[in-house]
């Protein structure tokens, strides 16, 4: 929607922009005074008190998130649409936990480009709108560790209470399958 906050470009654009971050001055700036001129810690010469162009790690940062969790609005006033890995490319397994419009905590993992589950912390509650990361199909939720209703379309909308753990899994999986670090 207007206003969001974009994912960092397509997929190749997205694997050359992380493998090269170090050596890309295109990606950080345009040549400026006295050059980027970047060191092995992501930090560039022109920066130090007074600096104004210590942002670009802020900036990669956002775009990483961005292409992780999206959670903008279709249209200009409706209510955002959590989508998991938007613009993450397939081949590269993640797992992460990222906070989102509406007071979601969204922990999700992708492995051999399918994802596995998305966790929802509701830290307000209220409405739960995501975007079906498995396309159309019907998806089991487990509330507090309890298998709950069946939700299915493209876009899964449920009820959650304050503090209420909602994991969401393809039908005929649980999310036993996935427990390790990142889902506790």
């Amino acid at each position: 929607g207007a206003g969001a906050i974009e994912p960092l470009g397509s997929e190749p654009e997205l694997k050359s922009m992380f493998l090269n971050f170090n050596r890309l001055a295109s990606f950080i700036d345009s040549v400026g005074i006295g050059g980027p001129q970047i060191f092995r810690n992501r930090m560039r010469l022109r920066e130090g008190p007074g600096a104004i162009d210590a942002e670009h790690i802020g900036g990669l940062t956002s775009g990483i998130h961005s292409s992780l969790l999206g959670n903008a609005s279709v249209n200009p006033g409706s209510d955002p649409v959590i989508q998991v890995f938007p613009s993450w490319p397939k081949d590269w397994d993640v797992d992460y936990s990222l906070l989102a419009r509406g007071g979601f905590l969204v922990t999700s993992s992708q492995k051999k480009g399918q994802v596995e589950f998305v966790a929802l912390q509701s830290r307000l509650g209220g409405e739960c709108r995501i975007q079906n990361p498995w396309g159309d199909a019907e998806v089991n939720l487990y509330r507090n560790g309890t298998k709950g209703e069946s939700v299915g379309g493209t876009v899964l909308r449920f009820a959650t209470a304050k503090d209420e753990t909602v994991v969401a899994v393809r039908t005929g999986t649980k999310p036993d399958q996935y427990k390790r670090t990142i889902l506790h």
